[in-house]
């Protein structure tokens, strides 16, 4: 299974939580920007060939997958 693959299965699912009532609003946020981050980074990557640029995209990836944590435990 590909890493979009993974992707698209775990924003599926907080889809669903969110649906469900399960998950508040501001969960959601973090997930969708986080697709947006990785479909940008292969035309940056590759196509610009710009490392530093790639390089923020990295670290807007890396908040992605840190802001939830830091949600759910405030």
């Amino acid at each position: 299974m590909s890493l979009a693959s993974y992707l698209a299965i775990s924003f599926c699912y907080v889809l669903v939580q969110y649906l469900k009532r399960r998950l508040p609003f501001g969960l959601r946020q973090p997930f969708i920007l986080n697709l947006v981050f990785n479909a940008a980074y292969t035309p940056i990557q590759f196509g610009l060939k710009n490392n530093l640029l790639a390089s923020v995209d990295i670290l807007l990836v890396l908040g992605t997958l840190i802001w939830p944590g830091r949600l759910r435990h405030h």
